[in-house]
């Protein structure tokens, strides 16, 4: 009985992590043709996608387009709604580097939303 407990657990442990899926912006540009593909994946269609994926998370990976200090900046051209739960992790950037300093000093890092 107890051995059928716990692979019912693990069945559905398995379940929710093959529910999850991720999706890598790999591009700073904000177009949107409905597919998040190896060669063109922009946020706005990783955040589209996402909000139809259960434990969906953003993920990047761009590697042409940022600036020579490793900054990089996606234009939206329309405001990007997120109106479900969903995971963006910046940090997964190449040369990202998360805040260092305990609270409440002040952030070493730099966040930045900005709408135009």
């Amino acid at each position: 009985m107890l051995k059928k407990i716990f692979f019912l657990l693990v069945l559905i442990l398995m379940s929710q992590q093959a529910l999850a899926e991720t999706f890598i912006v790999n591009v700073l540009d904000d177009k949107n043709d409905g597919d998040c593909s190896d060669e063109h994946c922009s946020l706005r269609e990783a955040v589209t996608l996402a909000t139809k994926t259960e434990n969906a998370s953003i993920e990047f990976d761009v590697q042409n387009g940022c600036d020579a200090n490793d900054v990089c900046i996606i234009e939206l051209e329309k405001t990007l709604v997120i109106n479900a739960p969903m995971t963006i992790d910046g940090y997964t950037q190449a040369a990202a580097s998360p805040n260092t300093n305990l609270f409440p000093e002040e952030l070493n890092t730099e966040i930045k939303m900005v709408h135009s």
